[in-house]
């Protein structure tokens, strides 16, 4: 008997128009973001957790607020099809179900579907870069109290310990993602331990102030790294590395988390005066549309715009496709990769993770400056093994390493337009190769 009540229950539970949503939801989620979300990733396990504490049991009713971002977001995807708009889409389309379901997000449930997503991380480790810099400066000039000698150069300090690339002291600020996620699960906890809502300008303010102590963190760490000669591979290099972010991230964002809900949070409660009302018919019709959305994704996010050329069409290389979207020119000296974004919106292929997957550990990372427009180099190490690379974004009429500037230029005008990737043995072969690229217009055939 008592197991038949129990089948009984679990069929009711399962008919519920919100779970078929909510499978439904997934389903689409798995076919056409299976390459695009990890859910083992520890920004979607900390996301999940902070959306535990962020979404709370309320009374049901239609509430049309996510129901208008979704729809938003579902309109660029259907214009622009790309997964990250995808996203979105099917994260709000999962706030709207809920809050139709019986709960309530809380507008920092938007900041965390956004910090959780892949684009967030894309755009913190695309613009670490620039902080890099701006921190080996910083910490030079503190460094130069101690030792008169200090001295920077792109991302190398010269101290009087010897030379240090900031790049893999900076490795931190890779932390970021996981240090807003873990703000707003204190956020959230504090919340429900003490029955006070933060406002959203409270939320977000606290949320920046995450960022300033990231960067604090990592100056101190870098300082730190120099001053006592710390390499990368030491144990003491990793340890400093925890002990900063656990003491000038961690716990100051805990400390201020309950202080701003204690002090500033409303405890106000919010009195719903609108009838329950469902209407599983526009849930069904936004996950059809989301579903066609999703089936037109998946179709068109390819490279298929961007087929091999002819073998010997670049004079002195050998082409060959290395992957959809990824042109390799190979010669005696050189090695170049020629990686095409699909469009302004897309995320490019940053030799930094690319070349990171092939075991190579970026360092010395320096931004050059011409009359042409600008590119980075680098030093790729791997063991004893150490090659030298240069990037940047460019097509035949465009050679720069800002975002604003190809996306602009993708924006505004219709062509091809790829991240180029020089490597060569030695320094002076990577500048003469670079100079006669970008002077000469040497790749011109394949825009």
């Amino acid at each position: 008997m008592r197991s038949a009540i129990a089948a009984i229950g679990l069929r009711q539970m399962i008919i519920q128009p919100a779970h078929l949503l909510l499978a439904g939801y997934v389903v689409v989620c798995h076919f056409t973001l299976g390459d695009y979300l990890k859910p083992l990733s520890l920004p979607f396990i900390l996301g999940s957790m902070a959306l535990y504490f962020i979404i709370q049991k309320s009374t049901p009713r239609f509430s049309p607020r996510y129901g208008y971002a979704l729809l938003f977001f579902l309109a660029l995807s259907l214009l622009i099809s790309v997964k990250t708009l995808l996203y979105f889409s099917i994260g709000y389309a999962l706030f709207f179900l809920a809050e139709c379901s019986g709960y309530r997000i809380r507008f920092l449930g938007s900041a965390v579907l956004a910090i959780m997503s892949p684009a967030f991380n894309y755009v913190t480790n695309t613009f670490s870069f620039p902080i890099q810099l701006q921190l080996a400066k910083w910490a030079s000039k503190i460094l130069h109290i101690t030792a008169s000698d200090s001295s920077v150069k792109g991302a190398v300090i010269h101290h009087a310990n010897g030379s240090f690339s900031v790049d893999p002291a900076c490795m931190g600020l890779n932390m970021l993602v996981a240090s807003l996620l873990v703000g707003a699960i204190f956020i959230g906890y504090n919340e429900r331990r003490f029955q006070k809502k933060l406002s959203v300008y409270g939320a977000f303010g606290y949320l920046a102030l995450i960022v300033g102590l990231n960067i604090i963190s990592n100056l101190i760490r870098i300082i730190v790294l120099v001053q006592f000669s710390l390499p990368p591979e030491s144990i003491g290099h990793e340890m400093v590395g925890l002990a900063c972010l656990f003491l000038y991230v961690v716990l100051p964002a805990s400390y201020l988390a309950k202080q701003l809900v204690v002090r500033y949070g409303n405890d106000k409660q919010v009195i719903l005066k609108r009838a329950v009302s469902h209407k599983w018919v526009i849930h069904i019709i936004l996950l059809g549309a989301i579903t066609l959305a999703g089936i037109r994704v998946i179709s068109t996010d390819t490279f298929d715009a961007f087929p091999p050329p002819a073998a010997n069409l670049i004079a002195g290389y050998e082409t060959s496709q290395y992957e959809p979207g990824i042109l390799k020119l190979k010669s005696d000296a050189y090695l170049v990769y020629v990686k095409y974004v699909r469009g302004f919106y897309d995320t490019d292929h940053s030799p930094t993770i690319c070349w990171k997957g092939s075991g190579y550990e970026f360092t010395q990372i320096a931004l050059h400056k011409t009359s042409t427009g600008s590119y980075y180099t680098a030093t790729l190490q791997n063991g004893e093994g150490k090659l030298y690379t240069a990037w940047w974004y460019g097509n035949a009429r465009i050679v720069t390493t800002d975002q604003w500037t190809w996306r602009t230029h993708l924006f505004k005008e219709k062509g091809k337009l790829a991240v180029i990737n020089v490597t060569a043995a030695t320094m002076p072969e990577l500048d003469k190769e670079v100079q006669r690229i970008v002077n000469r217009n040497a790749l011109k055939e394949l825009f």
